[in-house]
């Protein structure tokens, strides 16, 4: 049985080993494409870049101010250009400098997995060990003790034989010495029958003169046996209850001189020693009282026990017929006293029989606790692996991303609308971020406060227990009005959260000649995309080479066409994870619109003082952004 327990254990025990490791594999693969990440996004590369483009920035600027005053040209359009580019470049640079240090932040919390997964793996690899010599041991000393057992089977049969010879040797001289007592017994009986014939005779006169009397002292015999017997067990009940109200005595005794040290406290309230008195003159009642009854029973068993030892218990009896009548009278008494205890014997065993039978229920129930705690490790450990899975896709998509935006800063005659597109999805990108790091602070938040709700309730429920304890209050303080403090709800509106950025309605805030320009290029940008929007539109199933109407007329594939995903016309610069990405961020620019990064409803509220208010925040996220939560998690959420 112990080797089979010891069997298990080490398959259990490669299993979660070999999980384990599949773990630490995957974390290593992870903390590897984090390096390399980091090797390719330096952040002090990427702060020097940011530096010399804002340099550059504030130069076209202020050659821009300059040349105002003068009629603009085709070198102030091209500066113009200059510096939008500039400008989205700044910010693609400071969205991977933030990138760059979640990813470092992400590399410290999977280097420390690694080490404790190696520890554990450390650990487990001793348990093997272990657990194989042990196996080693117990096999060694089970083939021992089989060897043992064997040689003292062999003996055994040595000595039975001999103990057969030695019983029929025995068995012969038995029969032989049997048939002598029958004949000598055949010969008492016959004598011990005359005998008895004999003694018949003679016990027939002697009851005849004594049969009358014999009934009645009898009784008497019987009535004065119960009495006495009556009388022992009532003075040993006697004693048992004397020994509780003696324990009784002591244990109010040592209450007293707890609540009289009590009493001496001096920083006590007036209420509370009032009840301290009350209660200190209760337990001195019932200490008198205690001690009476003890006086009591102690006369009592004293009488009992004189009355015992003068009364000549056995002077009523006087012959060996009233001797033989007593004694059967207690041997009947006796049986009736072993039936009883017999019965609760077998009482006692089914009650002992049920206790071993709730035991092993007992050891089945936490075998099967610890088969649950072992599958409860094998999924967290098939979580924790799917979490490391999950990062590590989200390493892979970010490096897409990052060669995609450096491919867009770099090729300057990229299509317009392609970086249009791509620029709308980092921004959407970032409000998502954004969004999630609002909705983790109000999750904090929340919690603080159910942890405050919660201590709270503590305090109160403790306090209620302490003043339950007291046995008695004084009138006064039951009859006191209790003041009620009003309690003050206050009704926040996501409103008043929200970061209002309204031009139209903002009294500092002015038109420049520059915000004229960008409303004119944006203006022209729209009439470009209408009149794009016009034009042929394709709906081929391959990758739009040869037979695309949009190539035959030297046009890029757009929103408006139904090509299938392989399109290549217009989508070439665009990453894989960007294209995953268009529709799920095109579907929500209303919701962004909107506001939907401060749609937050506080409700719920939650009362903790008479002066104070918290409300449950509750972020509503519309169902395309929780799809694209759940396709793309986070490594914050998996947490």
């Amino acid at each position: 049985m112990n080797q089979a327990q010891l069997n298990k254990e080490l398959r259990d025990l490669n299993n979660q080993l070999a999980k384990k490791m599949e773990l630490a594999s995957t974390l290593t693969a992870s903390s590897k494409q984090i390096n390399h990440l980091e090797e390719e996004n330096n952040v002090k590369e990427l702060e020097v870049q940011i530096a010399n483009l804002q340099r550059e920035k504030d130069e076209l600027a202020n050659l821009l101010k300059s040349a105002q005053a003068n009629v603009p040209s085709k070198l102030a359009e091209q500066r113009r250009k200059r510096l939008q580019e500039l400008e989205h470049l700044i910010i693609s640079l400071r969205q991977k400098i933030s990138e760059q240090a979640q990813i470092i932040k992400m590399k410290e919390n999977s280097d420390k997995k690694i080490v404790n997964l190696n520890s554990e793996i450390t650990a487990m690899k001793q348990t093997k060990v272990r657990l194989i010599q042990q196996m080693k041991f117990e096999s060694e000393r089970f083939r021992q003790w089989k060897i043992e057992r064997e040689r003292e089977l062999c003996r055994l049969r040595t000595q039975d034989r001999r103990r057969q010879n030695e019983l029929i040797r025995l068995e012969n001289k038995h029969n032989k010495q049997q048939i002598v007592l029958k004949r000598k017994c055949e010969q008492a009986t016959a004598m011990n029958k005359r005998l008895k014939e004999t003694l018949a005779l003679q016990k027939s006169v002697q009851e005849r003169r004594k049969q009358t009397s014999a009934s009645n002292k009898f009784e008497k015999l019987q009535a004065w046996i119960t009495n006495e017997l009556d009388i022992i067990t009532g003075t040993l009940q006697t004693e048992k209850t004397l020994e509780q109200l003696v324990e009784d005595k002591a244990s109010i005794e040592k209450h007293l001189d707890m609540l009289k040290v009590t009493l001496n406290d001096s920083n006590m309230s007036k209420e509370d020693r009032h009840n301290i008195l009350v209660e200190i003159q209760r337990n001195e009642e019932e200490f008198e009282l205690r001690t009476a009854q003890i006086t009591d029973l102690k006369q009592k068993i004293a009488e009992s026990n004189q009355d015992i030892k003068v009364k000549a218990k056995f002077d009523s009896v006087s012959s060996l017929f009233d001797a033989k009548a007593s004694l059967k009278h207690l041997f009947d008494i006796c049986v009736e006293l072993k039936k009883d205890i017999i019965s609760k014997d077998f009482q006692l065993q089914e009650l002992r029989d049920s206790i071993v039978e709730y035991q092993n229920k007992i050891e089945t129930l936490e075998k099967e606790l610890a088969e649950v705690d072992t599958n409860t490790e094998a999924q967290k450990t098939a979580l924790e692996k799917e979490y490391a899975e999950k990062i590590l896709l989200l390493l892979y998509q970010l490096s897409d991303k990052d060669i995609s935006i450096n491919t867009a800063a770099e090729n300057t005659g990229l299509d317009v609308q392609l970086t249009q597109r791509l620029q709308i999805q980092n921004e959407q990108l970032s409000k998502l971020r954004q969004l999630r790091q609002d909705l983790e602070k109000q999750i904090d938040e929340n919690a603080k406060l159910r942890l405050r709700l919660t201590e709270l309730e503590q305090a109160q429920t403790s306090k209620n227990k302490s003043l339950n304890k007291r046995r008695s209050r004084s009138t006064s303080a039951l009859n006191e009005p209790t003041e009620i403090h009003p309690t003050r709800f206050v009704e926040l509106s996501s409103s008043e959260d929200e970061d209002t950025d309204d031009a139209k309605n903002d009294p500092d805030w002015r038109k420049t000649p520059l915000y004229k320009r960008l409303q004119q290029l944006k203006r022209r940008e729209n009439r470009n995309l209408k009149r794009k929007s016009d034009d042929t539109r394709c709906a081929c199933k391959s990758s739009c080479k040869k037979r695309c109407s949009c190539v035959k007329n030297s046009n890029s594939c757009s929103d408006a066409c139904k090509c299938s995903g392989s399109c290549e016309n217009g989508t070439m610069a665009l990453p894989s994870a960007s294209r995953n990405l268009s529709s799920e961020l095109e579907t929500s620019d209303d919701y962004n619109s909107s506001g939907a990064e401060n749609n937050v409803n506080l409700d719920n509220t939650y009362v903790c003082d008479s002066d104070t208010t918290f409300k449950k925040p509750r972020l509503e996220i519309p169902m395309q952004r929780k799809k694209f939560f759940s396709q793309n998690p986070s490594p914050q959420s998996d947490t």
